[in-house]
């Protein structure tokens, strides 16, 4: 298990302690419309990620929506 997916699972347990509706993913950035068609009110991407994205348009519209 990665350190960001062990983050999101102790992320989800302290929101469900305090009753928060909140949800958290660790997916690939091009994948997000598969996990949720909503909105989001955060996109976390790390300054060492940026580099690596292969599309950076495609990147910014997917997080931008």
């Amino acid at each position: 298990m990665s350190f960001s997916e062990t983050a999101v699972e102790l992320a989800t347990e302290i929101a469900k302690k305090f009753g928060a509706d909140a949800k958290f993913v660790c997916r690939n950035v091009y994948d997000l419309s598969q996990v949720h068609e909503g909105r989001y009110d955060i996109v976390f991407t790390s300054i060492g990620v940026l580099y690596r994205l292969q599309d950076i348009d495609r990147w910014s519209a997917i997080i931008g929506h």
